[in-house]
C-alpha cells in the first residue's frame, strides 16, 4: 500500500483535498485519477460561468494530486481519464469561443474608431 492518500472534498464543497486510500498493482488506484476528473468537470463549468477566480484552487490540488502519480496510470484509470480528457475538450471549446467573440468585439471597435478618425479628418478638411 502507498503512503500517499488523496481524497477530494468534491466539487464545491471546497478542496481541502482529505486523505484517500491509493492502490492497485501499480501502487496506484483509481481514486486520484476520479479526482482529476472532477476537478477538470468543475474547471468546466466555471469556464462556462465565467468564473476564472474560483479556478486556483482545483488547479493546485490537481498539481498535488499529479505529483505523486506514477508515470503510467493504471488500467482502471482510463474511464477517469477519458473523462478527464473530454472535460478539457469541452474547456478548449468554451475557451475559443470566448476568445472569438473578443476578437470579433475587438474587431468592432477597430472598425469604430478607423470610423471616426475618418469623419473627424473630413469635419477638419471642412472646417478650413
Amino acid at each position: 500500500m502507498s503512503g500517499e492518500r488523496y481524497e477530494g472534498a468534491g466539487i464545491g464543497t471546497g478542496l481541502a483535498g482529505t486523505r484517500l486510500e491509493v492502490v492497485d498493482e501499480s501502487g496506484t488506484g483509481v481514486e486520484p485519477y476520479l479526482r482529476l476528473a472532477e476537478l477538470a468537470e468543475a474547471e468546466l463549468v466555471a469556464c462556462q460561468e465565467e468564473r476564472p477566480e474560483i479556478l486556483a484552487p482545483y488547479y493546485e490540488e490537481a498539481q498535488r494530486i499529479i505529483e505523486v502519480l506514477p508515470p503510467r496510470p493504471p488500467a482502471s484509470a482510463a474511464e477517469a481519464l477519458q473523462r478527464a480528457a473530454g472535460a478539457q475538450r469541452q474547456i478548449e471549446d468554451v475557451l475559443a469561443s470566448k476568445l472569438a467573440m473578443a476578437d470579433g468585439d475587438l474587431d468592432h471597435l477597430r472598425r469604430g474608431r478607423e470610423a471616426a478618425r475618418a469623419y473627424a479628418t473630413t469635419a477638419a478638411a471642412l472646417s478650413r
